[in-house]
């Protein structure tokens, strides 16, 4: 992460607190004495393994159907042009 901003202790520790996962018990000493409340984590999202494996899936469906589509729609022209 690149930090921005004045660079002293608190600052540095602030920034360290707020890019870690779980927070230490150094981070919530630090919080509770500067009477700053505890972030709210950031790395979580609404993405999970699940969605994440059934949105590829269904790209891969959706693309196996349009080159399906295209040779058919191909194979047809080809038909045509040949007289066939």
């Amino acid at each position: 992460m690149t930090f921005r901003g004045n660079i002293n202790p608190m600052n540095v520790l602030e920034a360290i607190c707020a890019s870690l996962w779980s927070q230490p018990a150094a981070c919530m000493d630090f919080y509770q004495a500067e009477a700053i409340q505890v972030p709210v984590n950031s790395h979580n999202s609404i993405v999970t393994a699940e969605l994440l494996v059934g949105i590829v899936v269904l790209l891969i469906g959706v693309n196996a159907g349009l080159i399906y589509a295209y040779r058919r729609c191909a194979k047809k022209e080809m038909e045509t042009d040949i007289g066939f």
